[in-house]
């Protein structure tokens, strides 16, 4: 007999012992008697263990986050003239945001114009000079030396040209930044800075804050054994290795919520990171009732491999001792024996996968463990659990 054995044993031995004791001098007789019947077949209930194909989920916690975050940020500097949404306004890719004082850009702009026209001016000149060298040179009346001067300056005024357009472009753009409009759609955070405060040039505070809205990502952290088990999936290892663009199914809800929103994992790092031995996975899901909000966390399930058939018992009757998890079993001859055993997950909340340690044929005791002692015959009832549910 093990040790594990042994204990158990000892622990069924001491409570029959008090009950025993309880009983008075008096019916000391018929206790025996009846406590003789106790010992020699026990009535006791019995099981088989349920045999099934079953889909398996792994629950995990996960932090959601948006698809995109964006931090608002004025390109140019200057006064902040107005604010134009609210705090926690939903605002759609372009709306107007912020208004930077446009009055020293727009005079930049003007000034650029006019070095544009400048230079255009200055093309047509040296255009006509060109022009005319190039007769006085057919005639002899210049130098060949005249010559290359004149369409030299012409090149000259058209590199002018291409500057002050350059110079103007970039006092437009300058211009236009002066309107900060939303980069993505979401929602806008509070603003950070209010109308009337210098921006510095070059060195932009955030402004506000955008977070995207209808997808979110959900990351959750997977341990090591459990990769290599979703290994055993080929949907999975297809979409490592690229072939597919979905992982595995997932399943989340909030905290209180019955709710289920339903995604797919979307990515998956490419190393285990080394303090936790954990891969970090992302799922995407839709978020159409806005309830998912960045930085909360959620109780995610991933779904682990593809359907397959296990043996499994209530969870109430696997029982746990100092060494491992066990059962206790009614052999063929009636007789209580301890039977350790190798469980996986918990199934519907309520049924224990176990995955080796009993066959589908063994009885499992089910009710009357305080009357079978490992060693003792017993008077096995079979019950269906199936049909108690």
């Amino acid at each position: 007999m093990t040790k594990s054995e042994k204990l158990i044993v000892l622990l069924f031995a001491g409570l029959a012992t008090l009950s025993f004791s309880g009983c008075g001098k008096d019916n000391a007789g018929t206790q025996g008697a009846d406590a003789s019947k106790m010992v020699s077949a026990p009535p006791v209930e019995v099981i088989y263990p349920i045999k099934k194909s079953v889909e398996l989920w792994d629950p995990y916690v996960s932090r959601i986050d948006s698809e995109y975050s964006v931090d608002i940020q004025a390109r140019v500097g200057g006064y902040l003239d107005s604010v134009n949404f609210k705090d926690g306004d939903f605002v759609k890719k372009g709306d107007l945001l912020f208004v930077i004082d446009p009055r020293p850009y727009q005079a930049l702009v003007d000034a650029a114009k006019a070095q544009v026209k400048d230079a255009e001016a200055r093309i047509v000149l040296a255009e006509n000079n060109a022009k005319r060298a190039d007769e006085l040179y057919a005639t002899k009346a210049i130098s060949k030396e005249n010559l290359e001067t004149r369409k030299s300056d012409l090149l000259r005024a058209q590199a002018a040209l291409l500057s002050a357009q350059a110079q103007l472009k970039q006092a437009e753009l300058d211009l236009e930044f002066t309107h900060v409009r939303a980069p993505i759609s979401g929602r806008v955070s509070e603003r950070l800075v209010d109308a009337g405060n210098l921006i510095p040039s070059g060195q932009s505070p955030v402004l506000a804050r955008i977070v995207s809205e209808g997808k979110v990502y959900a990351y959750f952290e997977v341990s090591e054994r459990d990769m290599i088990r979703y290994m055993d999936d080929p949907k999975m290892l297809d979409f490592i290795a690229g072939k597919t663009k979905d992982g595995p199914e997932v399943k989340l809800n909030l905290t209180g919520e019955n709710k289920i929103y339903k995604g797919f994992v979307k990515y998956v790092d490419n190393r285990i990171d080394r303090d936790s031995s954990t891969l970090r996975m992302r799922a995407e899901l839709m978020n159409d009732d806005g309830k998912l909000v960045p930085g909360v966390f959620a109780n995610l399930s991933v779904k682990a491999v593809p359907n397959k058939e296990y043996l499994m018992l209530p969870e109430t009757v696997v029982y746990t001792d100092m060494l491992s998890r066990y059962v206790i079993v009614v052999g063929e001859d009636d007789v209580v024996r301890y039977a350790p055993v190798e469980i996986g997950a918990l199934y519907n909340g309520n049924m224990r996968i176990i995955k080796s340690g009993i066959g589908e044929k063994d009885r499992i005791l089910y009710k009357g463990m305080f009357r079978a002692l490992p060693g003792v015959k017993v008077s096995p009832k079979l019950v269906n659990i199936e049909k108690k549910k």
